[in-house]
């Protein structure tokens, strides 16, 4: 199915969790539902319950499930109402799987991020849901990033609050992207947020991989969060590092625009500055309309271009660089 978002996972069992011979016990899922939905979730099991790992393999696909097929719902909703409705469907789940098992239901403990977006009216609107640690993260459209959820520890920062827990603690939004800036999200587990999310805001390190995204394809994107987690367990790192990210491909023409010039030619080996930098912008902006793909012939049209030719020129350095393919005589954002 085609759609105006592109997501990207990665996941990077823990250094301690190497030595206990554990496996990463962080799990994501993404799905797309009525309307183009799109939900991305990350969920994190609690190590000290033995079912932490399975706890979170099901949570993250009953949230992603259930806000995927439910966003309109959930939007005409108080938030105390959508996120008990979020809550109940992951318990259920949950709640199978432990009486199949005959094990207590505290064992699947697991903490939950989601973002979830669908791509009706100007440019969309959004729903966001975070339990217990962990951090989430929004992409401006001007290119700067902004902290928008992130657990606060009243103790011991090991300790947090999970989605079997009665009552818990709760990070709910709703919003409309035109109306809050916001064009991208990024969901991190707590392993990743103690060496990159403060009370002062995000490390450099997160708008880069950001920024980034609006631009890779999937295989790229997870190589450089490869990367980034390499940096973070040389500096000391030892917890699970994971990620989920999610971007609305119609602001990658904008996004071109406001990236610094030196990422725009140190990063993508493209112009850093001038009319190429327009005019490159301008062929990004009427590919990422066009999720299904969109001829040289209609690019010219979108362009006020004289030839398919003529296009083709313009787009051929984007190809080259990465930002777009081309493949069947259509041109694409990369995904």
């Amino acid at each position: 199915m085609f759609t105006y978002y592109k997501t990207c996972d990665f996941r990077k069992t823990g250094l301690h969790h190497t030595l206990q011979h554990r496996p990463c016990e962080d799990h994501t899922a993404m799905r797309i539902g009525p309307g183009g939905c799109t939900a991305i979730t990350l969920a994190d099991g609690a190590g000290s319950y033995s079912k932490a790992d399975t706890g979170a393999q099901i949570t993250s696909a009953a949230a992603a499930s259930y806000l995927a097929v439910h966003f309109d719902a959930l939007w005409k909703m108080a938030p105390e109402d959508a996120a008990q409705h979020i809550l109940h469907a992951v318990l259920h789940e949950l709640a199978a799987e432990a009486a199949a098992s005959g094990i207590d239901l505290k064992e699947y403990s697991s903490t939950l991020l989601a973002a979830a977006a669908v791509p009706d009216g100007r440019y969309g609107r959004y729903l966001l849901f975070h339990v217990g640690d962990g951090a989430l993260i929004g992409l401006n459209s001007s290119g700067t990033c902004r902290v928008l959820s992130r657990y606060e520890h009243d103790g011991p920062s090991n300790l947090t609050t999970f989605v079997t827990v009665p009552d818990t603690p709760y990070f709910l939004q709703q919003g409309h992207l035109s109306e809050s800036g916001l064009c991208g999200f990024a969901l991190m587990s707590d392993g990743a947020e103690e060496h990159l999310v403060n009370e002062l805001g995000c490390d450099p390190h997160v708008q880069l991989m950001l920024q980034l995204f609006c631009f890779l394809h999937k295989g790229a994107m997870q190589e450089d969060l490869e990367g980034l987690c390499h940096l973070m367990q040389s500096s000391g790192a030892g917890d699970d590092l994971s990620f989920h990210l999610l971007a609305d491909t119609r602001f990658v023409g904008r996004m071109f625009s406001a990236v610094p010039p030196a990422f725009r030619c140190d990063v993508l080996e493209l112009p850093a500055v001038g009319r190429q930098v327009k005019c490159l912008s301008k062929v990004l902006s009427a590919v990422a309309l066009h999720p299904e793909g969109i001829t040289l012939r209609q690019l010219s049209r979108a362009l006020y271009l004289h030839s398919p030719r003529a296009a083709k020129r313009k787009a051929q350095r984007l190809v080259d660089a990465g930002l777009l393919t081309r493949s069947d005589g259509v041109l694409r954002i990369a995904e």
